[in-house]
């Protein structure tokens, strides 16, 4: 029965907001101390470098050279906001690159990003070692935090720049309702462009950006990975299929996974009109009454404390249909792709308490509330009996769907659609450091954003055990950035996902290939694969 009408099943709007308000309080939930601005341990000759739009100047700190609060658009405020990113206004004289520039408007911030009612926060962080010898591989990192909460000076890449001797450029977008809003009005204003894509053209705005300067800090600019984790992931796998984006950048590596799920250009236009209504811009000019409001106004009045659901739309020329059904179509970069998901994703979503107290009684409730018309057949998939708890089944369930299942599907359209090598792993490290404090009886497993500690210096200290599995990991991450492929000295062999299929598990410290049936049974993907679409 389920195999004839699972086709027409489809998650509702509904738990596609929880599912994304879920992912913002992850975040804000795992909040670490923001990082300060960073001093010069040696305050004479401190390091400038020209731009295209005038010098700025930096910090030598320890083993690194750091920019900080460099602008890559003009402020998107006034007129500017719901706009395409704008050049930045050049400069005369040095600019101060000692400190990072506001995040973008936010209630709350994830991982230390500061909650902010500042538009003004098109910049970027540029880190390299302070000495090295030819061209550095490029790695602009997108940072995640449900579309809707982050920063990019949050993350320190201080680990991938001394192990790795790379360049690292992290960077803010757009967010919540100043990113993703989507309008009838607006889209007419912006013609082929739409509406609802604000972020993502941000982030475009910094990879022209980083093509156009990253050789006067050391970097190669004909060498750009571009990566992210959870919603940088999946805003790096939009980029990916973009036309807008091809040709900004030479790989793509997404850390839980291509994300295959967006909303519509008719649909994200009929909730930003509801919006409209509810802040009392019915009538007259809509557009020229949204500008000017606040931005406190505006974040107060969003979906939920966080800005959950505004999300990317698609239908518009920077994203014109689904990613799946782009990569389908072999409407993509054909560039190198590195892309996965942690073993158990779900985790941090349901530990954390964003569905209440989880229990025999309420997760029925809530798998309704999440999956629609296809509850009876998730439950049924995932029934209490078969788990420690409830908790534990909910959380099984929504790692599957909306991160495991997904990212597999993307490696099965992209691999035999692109001259590229696809290289897919399952992060299974069970010594990887938690994000969050311990929850009695629910244990998170390798859940969501754990591997991030492996990569940036979050404030979180590593053992002996975490340090050799974090060296690792950026020896993959750092090789695929430089040749394209993670393959080298000191690491198990990874082979490329193509015809065999084969999936990297990344255990403490070791990582061997699995097979992708034996990782589809796992994470129930065929159950999946008629659902998520």
């Amino acid at each position: 029965m389920w195999g004839r009408t699972a086709g027409r099943v489809r998650r509702g709007r509904a738990g596609q907001v929880l599912i994304r308000a879920a992912c913002a309080t992850v975040v804000a939930a795992g909040a670490i101390v923001a990082l300060p601005a960073m001093s010069s341990a040696a305050p004479d000759a401190p390091p400038v470098v020209q731009t295209d739009k005038g010098k700025v100047r930096g910090a030598d700190v320890e083993t690194r050279r750091v920019f900080q609060g460099v602008p890559f658009a003009a402020p998107p405020v006034g007129p500017l906001r719901w706009r395409a990113p704008q050049p930045a206004a050049a400069w005369q004289g040095v600019r101060d690159a000692t400190a990072p520039g506001s995040p973008c408007p936010q209630t709350a911030g994830g991982l230390g990003a500061e909650p902010s009612t500042n538009e003004d926060c098109l910049y970027l962080n540029i880190t390299t070692p302070k000495s090295f010898s030819g061209k550095l591989p490029v790695m602009v990192f997108i940072h995640g935090g449900a579309f809707v909460s982050g920063s990019g000076a949050t993350y320190d890449p201080a680990p991938l720049v001394d192990q790795g001797k790379v360049a690292v450029v992290t960077l803010n977008y757009r967010l919540g309702v100043f990113g993703w809003l989507g309008l009838p009005q607006l889209s007419a204003e912006g013609g082929a462009a739409k509406s609802g894509l604000y972020g993502l053209e941000d982030q475009q705005a910094a990879l022209r950006w980083v093509r156009q300067n990253i050789a006067a800090f050391g970097g190669d600019s004909r060498n750009v990975t571009m990566f992210g984790e959870s919603a940088g992931a999946a805003t790096s796998c939009m980029n990916l299929v973009s036309p807008t984006a091809q040709g900004l950048f030479d790989r793509v590596a997404a850390e839980s996974g291509c994300n295959l799920m967006t909303t519509s250009l008719a649909d994200g236009e009929a909730q930003g009109t509801a919006f409209a209504g509810q802040v009392g811009c019915t009538s007259g000019d809509v557009v020229a009454c949204l500008r000017g409001k606040s931005a406190a106004d505006l974040l107060n009045a969003s979906p939920s404390a966080l800005g959950a659901g505004f999300t990317p739309l698609y239908g518009g020329e920077a994203l014109p249909d689904k990613v799946s059904t782009l990569l389908a179509r072999g409407s993509f970069a054909k560039v190198p792709l590195l892309q996965g998901t942690n073993h158990d994703e779900g985790g941090v979503f349901v530990g954390t308490g964003t569905f209440g107290q989880v229990t025999a009684d309420t997760y029925p409730q809530i798998v309704r509330g999440l999956w629609g018309d296809a509850a009876d057949a998730v439950l049924a998939e995932y029934p209490t009996g078969s788990y420690p708890s409830p908790a534990l089944a909910l959380a099984t369930a929504i790692g599957d769907a909306e991160f495991s299942c997904p990212a597999l599907q993307a490696s099965r359209l992209a691999a035999p659609r692109t001259r590229a090598p696809v290289f897919e792993y399952e992060f299974n490290d069970a010594a990887a450091p938690s994000l969050l404090p311990p929850v009695k009886g629910f244990p998170y497993g390798v859940s969501h954003g754990f591997e991030l500690p492996y990569l940036f210096d979050l404030g979180i200290p590593l053992d002996a055990t975490q340090q050799a599995s974090a060296a690792q990991l950026i020896r993959y991450w750092t090789r695929f950035a430089a040749t394209g492929d993670p393959n080298g000295a000191g690491t198990p062999a990874w082979p490329a996902f193509g015809p065999r299929k084969k999936i990297q598990s990344i255990e403490t410290a070791t990582a061997h290939p699995i097979t992708a049936d034996g990782f589809g049974s796992d994470h129930h993907c065929g159950f999946w694969e008629p659902i998520i679409g």
